[in-house]
């Protein structure tokens, strides 16, 4: 008679797929969470945290990105770096959509370290796509452009914060990213909508043209011009 399989085993084959990547990226942050609460370990590192991040950042999972957010919620207290610990919290419930633990996570983030920049950016992004308010975004990424000039993402969040309100300056956005950075290709794409906007077609299509060359992966975008 042959060996019943295990039922609880996972091969290495299940492992690899989508699914099971999953599986691993929640069991990884259940046990940090447990160790931490439990008190095994006293506190995440530094390292431990942007590991259990920068795995639920690129996770299309909602389970894992929650988990993960609460996970680093209660690393909280005594965590080395608070201010960066609280702007990764917020970019969590951000990609979430969750508009109050986001705004309160960056909010944290300024109050333990003003100078954070992503902190500032984050809270633009928080007010512009999820509290709909385009003049508090714009304040936001204006001081995160302050502390930092060169934050190419900051002026494309200004860029679209001016958009939204209809305000030219939007252009100015996106010639202060192409300053920083020639191949930036979402300064383009801020060009096409304003022209697009004013009805200018002949900017709009070569402002596009530049864009899809930079970014052609960029399906979305390439449908919603065409129509």
């Amino acid at each position: 008679m042959s060996a019943r399989p295990n039922p609880i085993a996972l091969s290495a084959s299940s492992l690899c797929r989508p699914r099971g990547r999953q599986v691993l990226a929640l069991c990884a942050i259940a046990i940090l969470f447990t160790a931490s609460v439990s008190g095994i370990c006293q506190a995440l590192s530094l390292e431990e945290a942007e590991e259990v991040y920068s795995e639920a950042i690129r996770s299309e999972d909602g389970d894992v990105v929650r988990a993960a957010a609460e996970t680093l919620v209660e690393a909280d207290e005594g965590f080395a770096a608070p201010g960066i610990l609280w702007t990764r919290i917020g970019m969590l419930y951000l990609k979430l959509k969750d508009k109050a633990p986001a705004r309160m996570a960056f909010e944290k983030a300024v109050e333990a370290d003003t100078s954070l920049v992503a902190a500032h950016y984050g809270l633009g992004r928080g007010y512009l796509e999820l509290r709909d308010d385009s003049k508090q975004a714009a304040r936001h990424f204006l001081r995160a452009i302050r502390r930092d000039s060169t934050y190419t993402d900051a002026y494309y969040g200004l860029g679209q914060a001016f958009l939204e309100m209809g305000d030219k300056r939007v252009l100015k956005a996106a010639s202060d990213a192409l300053r920083q950075d020639p191949e930036y290709a979402p300064a383009y794409l801020l060009r096409a909508q304003w022209a697009l906007k004013k009805g200018r077609w002949d900017e709009t299509i070569a402002s596009f043209k530049s864009y899809l060359e930079l970014d052609p992966d960029d399906v979305a975008a390439a449908f919603k011009f065409a129509l």
